[in-house]
């Protein structure tokens, strides 16, 4: 790093927002500020535009031009721009960062997250793509979203993400029944249903299985309803704090995913950090990360047959899953601040080049 690094502008979603975006951005921030790098924070505090067309276009106006004025009251006082955002109206803020950046001839470099991106930029890359081409640096957070860019002739570079878990005691004990968790939104796209279905064929054989359901969202009442017509023993706890969070994955046997869509979820990565056996669908970098029968175990998504088999199949082989926690938290390991470092320095310009350019396609970080 140089002597006097330069003061950086990240503009994304920060808490009290919660989910993996803002919490990765605060991560970030606090982690280059550690490294001695000046950062502004922008909240892009976005909200899906109300129903009905008017709605929508007065809502949508008002949130695009407040991220404009933020972004230009701080633009003069910094170096260069980061931006961090998703698909849809997650986007917004890298549109609008991309275009303040340009205006000021500020350099600026872009960090997408999220899973969407097929369907995104199948509907939008007309205009996404040369905006993106006006970025100095584009960066995805795994070899899968870099492929599905590279269609749409965008080239990025390969950033991991962050894994950092507050450091609790693990609490699995031997003499209770086993304890699963999930801990997506509450969405159709994380397809919770389908882990209370199978869930059920899970009681039915073993009585003192209990699975705990943490996050939020628009399915709650329908998946609350659902568990005590089918008497199921779940236990909702709504949004959790991070450290609450650690606690929950300290006392899992095993975590579960059923994501129909995903890219590298940090839960599923924070999961494997915790020492809880992964049981997930194979989607997005998933499977190019995690071996199944190593890592984990993959099941078919949206197939609650599919799920309540694995989840059995993991019940009665402890000695497979005791490998399969020790080997997936050296993963995780291989993705704390120390690692990655390097990736996001370069992000930064703070350096030419970083280990792997392309990021977790080679050794360095992950084996």
């Amino acid at each position: 790093m140089s002597n006097k690094p330069d003061k950086v502008l990240f503009v994304s979603l920060f808490p009290p927002r919660v989910g993996g975006l803002p919490l990765q951005s605060a991560t970030l921030a606090r982690r280059l500020e550690q490294e001695g790098v000046p950062v502004v924070r922008v909240n892009a505090h976005y909200a899906a535009p109300s129903r009905g067309v008017c709605g929508k276009v007065w809502k949508g106006l008002r949130q695009v031009l407040a991220l404009i004025a933020a972004c230009r009251s701080r633009v003069r006082e910094v170096d260069r721009v980061l931006v961090a955002g998703c698909s849809w109206w997650g986007f917004m803020p890298v549109a609008v960062a991309i275009l303040v950046a340009q205006r000021h001839r500020k350099p600026v470099s872009v960090l997408y997250h999220g899973g969407a991106a097929p369907q995104f930029l199948r509907l939008h890359h007309w205009w996404v793509q040369p905006l993106l081409r006006r970025a100095d640096m584009v960066a995805v957070t795994s070899r899968w979203l870099q492929g599905v860019f590279r269609n749409y002739g965008i080239e990025t570079v390969v950033v991991p993400p962050i894994i950092e878990c507050v450091p609790v005691r693990a609490s699995r004990a031997n003499g209770r029944g086993p304890t699963l968790l999930s801990n997506r939104y509450l969405e159709p796209l994380y397809d919770v249903s389908t882990i209370l279905e199978a869930f059920s064929v899970v009681q039915a054989a073993s009585p003192r299985a209990k699975l705990v359901v943490a996050g939020f969202g628009s399915q709650q009442d329908a998946l609350q309803h659902f568990a005590t017509r089918r008497g199921l023993n779940v236990t909702f706890v709504g949004h959790v704090t991070n450290e609450a969070m650690a606690q929950l994955l300290a006392e899992a046997d095993l975590y579960i995913s059923a994501a129909r869509v995903d890219n590298l979820p940090t839960s599923v990565l924070e999961a494997m950090h915790a020492g809880a056996m992964v049981i997930a669908t194979p989607v997005g970098e998933l499977p190019h990360l995690m071996v199944h029968g190593r890592h984990g175990l993959f099941f078919e998504p949206g197939s609650p047959e599919s799920l309540a088999k694995t989840v059995l199949y993991a019940l009665a082989n402890e000695d497979l899953c005791r490998r399969c926690r020790r080997q997936a938290r050296q993963l995780a390991t291989s993705l704390t601040w120390d690692r990655v470092r390097p990736y996001y320095l370069n992000l930064l310009g703070e350096r030419r080049s970083a280990p792997g350019q392309t990021g977790i396609d080679g050794v360095e970080v992950l084996q």
